[in-house]
């Protein structure tokens, strides 16, 4: 897994430690930042299999996020979105993110065996044939 980059972008420094250290411990090579405009920089720059998204998914992010998917960098990066942002979101909400670049919610964030199994599945399954 050391071959697998992400990118964490959470507000919290806790949650973003925490994740840090328990993804870093399966052998994630991981980037983290607090900051949205670093936040994408460093994916333009690090270009991170991944992109676990922990802020509010307004519409300023939604464009980001797709503009960052529709580029030539960006298409085979997994845009997570992670905690509150997941949680209650009706079915229209989702497709519209979905329509945005977000390929998955992960609604528990202390969950981390069940963010490695999205973040394993979506590599694997999902984006082998791009």
């Amino acid at each position: 897994m050391a071959d697998q980059k992400i990118l964490l972008y959470h507000k919290d420094s806790g949650v973003l430690r925490n994740l840090s250290q328990s993804l870093g411990s399966m052998g994630y090579s991981i980037i983290s930042s607090s900051n949205y405009q670093y936040t994408m920089e460093l994916a333009k720059q690090e270009k991170p299999n991944c992109l676990i998204w922990g802020d509010e998914l307004n519409l300023q992010a939604k464009k980001s996020l797709r503009t960052l998917k529709d580029s030539e960098f960006g298409k085979h990066i997994c845009i997570f979105a992670l905690g509150d942002q997941a949680n209650g979101m009706n079915m229209y909400d989702r497709v519209e993110a979905q329509h945005f670049g977000i390929d998955d919610f992960i609604p528990d964030i202390k969950n981390v065996a069940e963010i490695q199994s999205r973040i394993t599945f979506h590599q694997k399954y999902l984006l082998h044939d791009l």
